[in-house]
């Protein structure tokens, strides 16, 4: 019986890594619920078709994850019933993509994802503080999304280095072009709730929410680049440290509005003296 594509929260027992994207693919069952020795094809092949990205870039996708965290295993020819099979295979648990390291691809200064630990699941604060921004703004346009990774690695009080920095500026650029909608340009709260807090395809994803042209390995990296360029304009990296800029700096600030009630977020750039 083919597997239902219903939302299923993960058991405890289950492998989750720190992307709402491939969590989420788990989490309906397009990939191993379990999220343990996926193969290649099935993680290139659901990247492909839930998200709608082309060959090329969920090749590149794959390819980043099984290159720096996958694991080879050997076997005979013959499997336990005499059938001649292939005897090597190339798998991959999604808790190893939370591994640490220079030429790992967990980084600091997620969205969601707590710094400095492997982390398997989103951080309810930093799920919080993205939501505020995102209801503050009406949605997450490509520019918030990149000023909020800018405060993260303010926060942490160092830059990125090279292999990080263009890993978070692709996750960046993929979250959006796979999530906002192209009639307004922004991802909507509700989106970011359900995506990057719960780990679920949005409500209505096959009845015209997920994207319904093809997102390519140019246009993304078009638009990492645009990210990145958002992130530089408001950081310098000088010998591996992170420096303000000399004309402004970007603060989030999380205030109560004058005779209003309820907290909200909004992102602030303010004149240096």
């Amino acid at each position: 019986m083919a597997p239902s594509h219903d939302f299923s929260s993960p058991a405890p027992t289950d492998l989750r890594a720190p992307c709402p994207g491939l969590n989420a693919l788990a989490n309906h069952s397009y990939i191993s619920h379990d999220g343990a020795n996926i193969t290649f094809l099935q993680l290139l092949e659901a990247t492909k078709f839930v998200y709608n990205l082309s060959t090329p870039l969920a090749l590149l996708l794959t390819m980043a994850g099984f290159a720096t965290c996958g694991k080879f295993g050997w076997s005979t020819f013959f499997n336990s019933s005499g059938v001649v099979q292939w005897p090597i295979s190339w798998t991959l648990n999604l808790a190893d993509l939370a591994q640490r390291g220079s030429t790992k691809i967990a980084h600091d200064a997620s969205f969601v994802h707590a710094s400095g630990v492997e982390s398997h699941a989103a951080d309810p604060a930093l799920v919080k503080s993205l939501l505020l921004v995102a209801e503050a703004q009406g949605g997450m346009t490509l520019e918030s999304f990149a000023r909020v990774h800018a405060e993260r690695i303010r926060e942490l009080g160092h830059g990125l280095g090279w292999l990080h920095e263009q890993v978070a500026a692709g996750e960046g650029a993929v979250a959006w072009l796979v999530m906002h909608n192209p009639q307004t340009g922004v991802v909507e709260p509700e989106k970011v709730k359900i995506w990057f807090g719960e780990e679920k395809l949005p409500k209505g994803w096959w009845d015209g929410v997920r994207p319904t042209r093809v997102i390519g390995l140019l246009q993304a990296k078009q638009t990492a680049n645009e990210f990145e360029a958002v992130v530089k304009g408001i950081f310098v990296r000088q010998d591996g440290n992170c420096h303000q800029t000399t004309a402004t700096r970007v603060r989030l600030d999380v205030f109560r509005l004058p005779g209003r009630s309820g907290t909200q977020a909004r992102i602030q750039s303010i004149q240096l003296a």
